[in-house]
């Protein structure tokens, strides 16, 4: 009989571990942290930063970012702890620690250096642990031990396998594979369990609890009692039959965290019941679990062979996952008769509530399931395809009116029920022990998923449409008055039901209050200015809690004050994106006491409302990095306050973290920087934050940061200085003063240099002018004289030109008489005249006379032409100053007592004398010397 039994005992737990509901999980993949796939060991520092032994290296997570430190030897790193201040860290045939420089970065110093010849070969070290003064390293042969005063080592070797490494209760315990657990004391071992399990086995951890020692091997948990070793729970060390524990650490509520080869994590009480298992198909990176560690704020952290996770498993929530899709989106749920309901877009599941069982599907309501209603001890579900009553986890259809919104009970008839569905509300009747489908309330045909009874009227919300008064005749057949009451701006994702007798409504515009007396809706102003920023869904839910809203990352909880009518206000954090995808259609139902389910997508959510979970946390800066105005980095910088940096520095990159590992929420961050503006940037996610180019002047760099409605307890700063440029310094200022001064002494001298030159210059100007005026004087003077000898040329040439007409006049008279003498050739006294005529015409007083007058005219014409022909004869000059004068040959012949055909033979010949160019005129010549 025991071998059927302990089937049937494996296949419930098998049956348990499947349809569990399991605390919120956070998973990281290789990718997001880049690194190797194996994390093998993990322990935290003060602030909270997580260190992870990765097969790459060290992993740092500050929450918000991942930071790899490679191995000094490359090989994979087996083991972390820290202790104090440093980091210690174990890999292949090496040891050491690392410790934050003043930058906030990591730096390695190796201790294995001192004993590298000690070390026996081929060793890993796969666990640190501390006791007193000593850091221990565990190999499978070895360990080693180093004091952290005298920095002297010493070393245990064991004959067979090293397979683990306990400290408590001021002991060190370790196990060897075929001889037991022993312990050191005084450095000396003592064998402290040599039972047959233990030989057998391996012991993955000791425990003390409850002054017992509890025993974790490969293959179970046992209870070391009066020295004797048994199981803590049959049934569970049943489980591990198929089952390899590879890691375990006890909780600090006494529970075990059990980490197993291919069965992902198990967490069990120190009665070795099961309350959390987790694996792979629950979001689980890999379902062998290398390595655990619960942090200071009890999350349970996880080292995979394919990533990390970890576990919030004190959150107060647990969740469902639906991963094979076979329940699909919940949007109604209940509790009834001791088993749970959940009415999805699948069809109507169940379970016993509290049991391991598996969800089941109730035949028949496969589709959409849109509402649960319990009334009078009768289970009703309002369905796509009708209205159902649930009895012995079977649907009986008493309605095939498509699309059963909701159920409202009838004030003073409680035979009947009025139900919303698609195309106006229907009436349902107890006859005897059963409920039939009555008849549909004519007058209103639109879809009635949310109204409320107030006195003889009904009050709907129509998504769309608006809010309607509906007045019904006396036997519920027909509405005789429908009118629209109010005329809100928007209506979707609005919601309308009844708390405590009065009818609310909620939409984007706020919240209000149905006034029975005026007939309109009154607008709760506090309400309405909390929920109107963040505004999700007005869809409420009523317990006996109160109402129920959903925020943004927040349920908002209205409960009626015991002392006044007024609604006092409650947020409740709740993660958005658990119900993201359903809005409209979000609704919470209480379950038992304070905890609640809350459909979703993908399976649905358990709160207890009431569990306090507000863990405080601080955001630190992590990381500073200057670059210059041209965006060059420049330089780390260490993490403290009140820097200088040079004008051309004046850039930098932030990094900051809040140490807040919430698998629901995100870590949300908000900035500011004083002296730049006072106002804080929106709330987001990102970690960093660059400034470039700030002008010169005092800087306070603040970050704060919240996760869902938690602010961390500080603001972290960084205050700095960016210096004046060095043209703007005090050195400069009194060289500019300096040089200022100077320029304005040479400004002076050369200002009286100047102004002596320009007085000089004024002078000299003066002079010019005024030598200028004498000298226009003198050339008006000299224009006058030349006038005046122009006048007196003028005036001698006229008479030149009187005198030579004159002595033209004579000579052509006395020719004439000349002629009339020779004609009359009658006696020697004609003779005679004629004599004296010649003597008269050839007489040379009269050249002299023209000569001179001549001259005055025309000076120095006749020696000009004497030098540039000397071969011209007295008679030539005188033929050329006739010429001179513009005479013809005419009248040149009176005067040279020739006759008109002499003068052109004088012409000819004197032109031969100059030895003049054919096409060059005698007189235009002679006028131009």
């Amino acid at each position: 009989m025991i071998r059927p039994i302990v089937i049937i005992l494996f296949l419930f737990f098998t049956q348990e571990l499947f349809s569990q509901e399991i605390s919120p999980l956070k998973s990281f993949l290789p990718n997001n942290y880049l690194a190797d796939n194996q994390n093998w060991s993990i322990s935290q520092d003060e602030s909270g930063i997580i260190y992870i032994a990765n097969s790459a290296g060290l992993l740092v997570y500050n929450g918000a970012s991942w930071k790899l430190y490679n191995t000094p030897n490359a090989s994979a790193m087996r083991s972390v702890k820290v202790i104090d201040n440093r980091i210690y860290v174990g890999s292949y045939m090496e040891f050491g620690y690392y410790e934050k420089n003043e930058f906030g970065e990591l730096e390695f110093t190796k201790l294995s250096d001192a004993i590298q010849n000690d070390i026996l070969e081929d060793e890993v070290f796969w666990q640190i642990e501390h006791y007193k003064d000593w850091i221990l390293f565990r190999t499978k042969k070895r360990i080693y031990f180093y004091n952290l005063k005298s920095k002297k080592y010493k070393f245990h070797t064991v004959n067979t396998t090293l397979n683990s490494l306990s400290v408590f209760d001021n002991q060190v315990y370790f196990h060897v594979s075929k001889e037991g657990v022993y312990t050191l004391q005084e450095g000396v071992e003592k064998l402290v369990i040599v039972d047959t399990l233990v030989k057998n086995n391996t012991v993955i951890n000791l425990f003390n609890y409850s002054n017992a020692l509890i025993l974790v091997t490969n293959n179970g948990i046992f209870r070391m009692v009066k020295n004797a070793i048994e199981p803590i729970n049959i049934t569970l060390n049943t489980v591990f039959k198929n089952t390899t524990i590879y890691t375990a650490i006890q909780l600090n509520d006494g529970s075990i965290a059990l980490g197993t080869v291919s069965n992902g994590l198990m967490i069990v009480d120190s009665e070795g019941n099961i309350k959390d298992h987790i694996k792979q198909e629950n979001g689980l990176t890999n379902n062998t679990v290398l390595s655990l560690f619960q942090d200071k704020n009890n999350t349970v952290w996880l080292g995979t062979d394919y990533g990390i996770n970890y576990v919030n498993i004190d959150a107060s929530l647990k969740i469902f996952y639906d991963r094979k899709g076979q329940i699909g989106t919940v949007y109604d749920a209940i509790k009834h008769n001791e088993y749970i309901y959940l009415g999805s877009n699948q069809g109507l599941f169940y379970k016993r509530y509290k049991s391991a069982d598996e969800f089941k599907i109730i035949p028949n309501t496969s589709g959409q399931v849109w509402t649960l209603f319990e009334y009078d001890g009768i289970l009703f579900c309002g369905h796509n395809s009708g209205t159902f009553i649930i009895k012995e986890k079977k649907a009986i259809k008493i309605a095939d009116i498509l699309g059963s919104w909701l159920f409202r009970e009838v004030p003073n008839h409680p035979e009947l029920l009025f139900q919303g569905n698609y195309d106006g509300i229907h009436v349902l009747k107890r006859v005897d022990d059963n409920w039939v489908f009555q008849h549909k309330i004519k007058g209103f045909d639109f879809s009635s998923q949310f109204f409320e009874f107030s006195n003889d009227k009904i009050i709907l919300n129509h998504e769309y449409k608006g809010v309607f008064e509906l007045k019904f005749n006396s036997d519920f057949t027909e509405f005789t008055n429908v009118k629209k009451i109010e005329h809100f701006l928007s209506y979707q994702s609005s919601g309308l039901n009844k708390y405590k007798g009065q009818i609310y409504y909620a939409s984007k515009e706020g919240f209000f209050k149905y006034n029975t007396e005026t007939l309109k809706f009154n607008r709760n102003d506090s309400v309405s200015n909390y929920i109107g920023d963040d505004f999700v869904s007005g869809r409420m839910s009523i317990t006996d809690d109160g109402i129920w809203m959903f925020g943004k990352d927040e349920l908002i909880n209205l409960k009626q004050g015991q002392l006044s009518n007024h609604l006092e206000l409650r947020k409740v954090p709740f993660p958005t994106t658990l119900f993201s995808s359903m809005k409209g259609f979000q609704k919470l139902t209480k379950i038992e006491d304070n905890n609640y389910l809350i459909g979703s997508s993908n399976g649905f959510t358990l709160m207890d409302v009431n569990h306090e979970n507000r863990k405080e946390f601080k955001i630190e800066i992590n990381g500073i990095i200057n670059y210059s105005r041209q965006n060059n980095f420049l330089k780390k910088l260490s993490i403290s306050d009140n820097q200088e940096f040079k004008y051309n520095s004046n850039g930098f990159e932030i990094s900051y973290a809040a140490i807040y590992y919430n698998a629901m929420s995100p870590v949300l961050y908000q900035t500011r920087l004083l002296g730049q503006g006072t106002h804080w940037s929106d709330w987001s996610t990102n970690y960093k934050t660059t400034y470039q180019n700030l002008p010169n002047g005092n800087y306070t760099f603040e970050v704060r940061a919240k996760v869902g409605e938690i602010q961390s307890n500080n603001v972290a700063q960084f205050m700095f200085t960016i210096n004046k440029p060095w043209y703007q310094s005090v050195l400069a200022y009194i060289t500019y003063l300096t040089l200022l001064l100077l320029i304005g002494y040479v400004v002076h001298i050369n200002y009286k240099k100047y102004y002596k030159k320009q007085r000089q210059h004024l002078l000299e100007r003066n002079k010019r002018v005024l030598a200028l005026k004498e000298l226009k004087a003198k050339e008006q003077f000299m224009n006058i004289e030349k006038e005046q000898l122009q006048k007196d040329i003028d005036h001698k040439n006229r008479e030149l030109a009187i005198s030579t007409m004159s002595i033209i006049k004579k000579n052509e008279i006395l020719n004439s008489i000349k002629k009339e003498l020779i004609i009359d050739n009658s006696d020697n006294t004609n003779k005679k005249v004629i004599k004296i005529i010649d003597s008269n015409i050839n007489n040379n007083k009269d050249w002299e006379f023209l000569e001179k007058a001549f001259n005055n005219a025309d000076k120095d014409f006749l020696k000009k032409i004497k030098n540039i022909h000397p071969n011209l004869t007295p008679n030539d000059l005188r033929f050329c100053a006739y010429l001179r004068l513009n005479l013809s040959s005419k009248e040149i012949a009176p005067l040279l007592n020739i006759s008109v055909r002499s003068v052109e033979i004088k012409r000819y010949r004197l032109r031969k004398k100059m030895n003049l160019p054919h096409e060059k005129g005698l007189i235009n010549y002679i006028l131009e010397i």
